[in-house]
Order: structure tokens, then sequence, then C-alpha cells
């Protein structure tokens, strides 16, 4: 309700329209779309303004042209007179973004760049407007250039030149050097740039923090995302419905909680409510977390017996880290609720119906507590990330490593380009360029895998046995730790 108030409310009644036709539409998502609207029309003002105020500088870039040279003048000139820019007659679909390059030109909004951070050209407050300035000798005479890197060619006034100096005037068809007249200083072009080595190009990306990731890929830490593809729930030909008419108590000082969090999960887009009769119908169980919020999970063991599982084999453990040899510089990655980014189709999403003290809901989404949900979510990031080197994937946890901190950068970055691309996000849990990381249990870092001090004051604390079910789970702990002991 409030979503929808909202959007019917704008003033801007072309975003109003374009969310009201967004199927997927959220009251999330549509509070972002209405911020970034407000910030590109500020945005647009201050262009407009900043534009008026520069109409009477001086701009001494150009670009290469190739023109006829003339004798008389010792200049190149056109054949043509200069003339107004022709009209525009290609197709809207040859046009490209001005953002990303791709065509055709779309909005803003769906730009895959529109919130990309530039390396290349970066500009910040504290630089000054000052342009770049260098002398050179050119035939033995000093000549103030200056640095153009967007000029394909280098540009001297012809109030400058002088036989005596430059030497005789040539032919300039195929070179990267003009005359030019009534130009003020002399400009250093490109490819005069590079043969200098004046300004040397940089072409890695440092991605050693949280925020450094962040400015490359901001779309991966952006709300819930959602893969391509629709997962099918494969139920057995004989399976019996099981249907529930009566939701399970919940403690009242958890009342208000689930009721929160089920609302919260609704304006994700991850469950839906159902009205209509459904063959299936499971019970809601309400799990506390330690922040003192509460984790809705659903009871489907009855549906699991129906299912027909995949059978997708995961790594083994002692697999994955068998791989880290050499590895010195680790990032961690953590999918931001990884099984809820892989969308359910709808007759699917029926099947996980459950009742609850506020109404049934249904998943849009995989949803945690399906026999099938591990294997599945596995093979969908398996598949994401197959051919990419330095790359151990389990479940939502992705380890990252290299033996330098190039090597590892340049597979972090492919690493994240992927998972971008696939619709992935990730949460504020992960770690990047660290010399030791905790990972499956254990920690890892340039002397190989160690065993986690927390699991050994664990069992160094925990009580003497006194039944069956303390002895299972002390031997579990043995042996979880048992490769790491020396006797």
């Amino acid at each position: 309700m409030i979503r929808d108030r909202l959007v019917v409310g704008l003033r801007d009644k072309r975003l109003s329209e374009q969310l009201q036709m967004d199927p997927e539409l959220t009251l999330e998502k549509a509070v972002i779309r209405i911020r970034q609207s407000e910030l590109v029309k500020k945005q647009q003002e201050e262009v407009k303004a900043s534009f008026k105020s520069d109409t009477a500088t001086n701009i001494d870039s150009v670009h290469s042209q190739q023109r006829p040279y003339n004798k008389g003048r010792g200049m190149m000139q056109s054949k043509r007179p200069a003339r107004r820019a022709e009209k525009q007659t290609a197709s809207d679909k040859s046009i490209q973004c001005k953002r990303c390059g791709k065509t055709p030109s779309h909005s803003k909004f769906h730009c895959p760049a529109q919130h990309a951070y530039c390396n290349l050209c970066t500009v910040s407050k504290e630089q000054s407007d000052a342009p770049w300035l260098i002398k050179l000798k050119v035939n033995d005479s000093d000549v103030l250039f200056k640095v153009d890197t967007g000029a394909d060619v280098t540009v001297v006034s012809e109030e400058m030149f002088n036989e005596e100096n430059f030497g005789k005037l040539q032919k300039t068809f195929g070179t990267r050097s003009r005359l030019t007249a009534g130009l003020k200083m002399a400009l250093l072009g490109r490819p005069a740039i590079h043969a200098l080595e004046i300004i040397s190009r940089n072409d890695t990306v440092n991605l050693d923090s949280l925020e450094s990731v962040k400015r490359q890929f901001p779309d991966l830490f952006q709300g819930l995302g959602k893969m391509q593809g629709e997962y099918e729930i494969s139920v057995k030909p004989d399976a019996k419905p099981f249907s529930l008419s009566t939701p399970r108590r919940i403690p009242l000082p958890l009342m208000s909680k689930v009721k929160q969090e089920l609302e919260h999960m609704e304006s994700q887009g991850v469950i839906t409510r159902v009205e209509q009769p459904t063959d299936w119908c499971a019970g809601m169980v309400v799990v506390p977390k330690p922040s003192g919020a509460v984790r809705i999970c659903v009871d489907l063991t009855k549906l699991n017996n129906a299912v027909n599982r995949e059978r997708y084999i995961l790594p083994s453990v002692e697999h994955s880290l068998g791989q880290l040899k050499r590895a010195k510089i680790f990032s961690k990655l953590d999918a931001n609720s990884g099984f809820w980014q892989i969308p359910l189709s709808q007759n699917s999403a029926l099947l996980t119906t459950f009742i609850t003290p506020f109404g049934r809901f249904c998943f849009n989404r995989l949803c945690f507590g399906i026999s099938s949900a591990p294997e599945y979510f596995q093979k969908r990031m398996s598949h994401m990330l197959e051919g990419l080197e330095g790359v151990l994937c389990h479940m939502d946890d992705i380890l990252v490593f290299g033996a330098s901190q190039t090597e590892h950068d340049q597979r972090l970055f492919a690493v994240l380009k992927k998972l971008q691309k696939g619709g992935v996000t990730l949460n504020q849990k992960c770690e990047f360029s660290k010399k030791s990381v905790k990972f499956l249990g254990q920690i890892l870092d340039e002397s190989g895998v160690q065993a986690d001090p927390e699991k050994v004051w664990a069992i160094t604390h925990m009580s003497e046995p006194t039944n069956t079910s303390e002895m299972r789970r002390f031997m579990g702990m043995i042996n979880h730790l048992g490769k790491f002991s020396l006797t």
C-alpha cells in the first residue's frame, strides 16, 4: 500500500508510469528509483549552469583529420568550407550510450554503468584546474607544450614556426603533427606523450578493501540479487500432497518480530501472500538470532520426500583445500542470502506454501529447507565461475587466492565481473586482500592450512561426555581437527 501511494502520488508523471509498468517493483526499489531521478535532475541543473559559464572558454584540443596540403600558406586546409554539423540520419539503434558505450542508447536507470566509478580520468576537488605544461626541445629550441591526452595529434602555432628552428615544412599526410594558425599554446598529443613516456597508463585496479571494490562494482552490494533463469522443483509422480490448516503456535514475545520479518521478506519479493487453495502447505518454524531478530524457516519435510533431487556432487573440503598451493593473498566473498537470489517458477512457488498466524505465503525464490536447494545452488555457482583460476566455491562462500597481489587482484576482478553479470549480490561480510582468512572452518595463510583456534578452545573446554549423544558430539569435534594432531 505504501509503495502504491508513493508511486501514484509522484509529480513526475513519466517516472510514475515507468514504475507502474514494472511488474517486480518493490518499495525499496521504488524509493531508490525516485531518489535517483531527483539526483539526476539536480545534476542536470548544475551541468547547465556550469556550461553557460564556460561558453567563453578557449578550447585548444584537436583531433586528427586528413586535409590536403596548401603550398601557398604552408598549412593544412580543407577542400570544403566549414559548415554546421548535419542532422543525425542514422537509426536510434546505432547511437551509443555515453556511459557504457553500448548500442542502442538507453536511459541511465537501465545502464549497467550507472553507478560505475571511472579510474581512467578521475577528477577530485583537491586537484588543480591549471593545465599540465612541459618544456621540450624541438631542434635545439625550447617549446612550452600543453599536455593534452585527448588530442590525437601534436600541434604548434603558425606564429611559432620558422624554418631556422624547426626546419623546412613538410607535407603531413600520414603523420601525427600539425601547424595551426591562431593557436595560443602548443599541444602535445597522445602519440607523442606515449612515445616520450611522459604519462604512463595504469591498467591495474586495486581491490584491497570493501570501499575500493564498491567503487568498481557498486551493483554487487545493492539489495537482493536475482540470477537469470527460474528453478523448477521436480516432484515424483506418485507424491501425496500434504497440507496444514492450522499454523504452529509462536511465543507471544516473538509475534511482532515474526510479523515484521514476514513484511520485510514480502517487500523484497522473496515471498508472496497466497489466497487461492493449494495442495501443499507446510508449517513455519521461527528461529531466534543472536542479534535479537528472528529467522523464518519452513518445515518442508513432507515435500522433500516427494522431490526428485539432481544429485549434483558437492566438492569435498579436502579436495578444495588441496588447490591452495602457493596461495598468499586471499579474498572471501559471501553471497547475500544466496538461495534467495534464484527465482522459482510459479508452479514451484506454490509447492512451498506455508501457513502463519498472519496468513499463508509462498516463496518466489529458492528457499532454505528444500533438499535439492544446496546442490542446485552449488551447480549454478560452479557454472557461473567455471574456467576462472584461483577460485574455490562452496555454496554461497567463494574464496579467491593468488601467489602475489597482482595475480590475486586480476583473479578477483574476473570473479567480481562474472558475479555482477550473473545478477549476484554480496553482503558486507566480505573480506578482501587478506594474508589470512577463515574458510570452511579452517585458517588459511601462506604457510598452509591451520586449525581454527576457536574450535581448539571449544574442544579443550568441553565437559566430559556422560551419554551416547554427548560422546558422538565430542567425537565429531575431534575428527574434524584430527588431521592437525601430531600424535
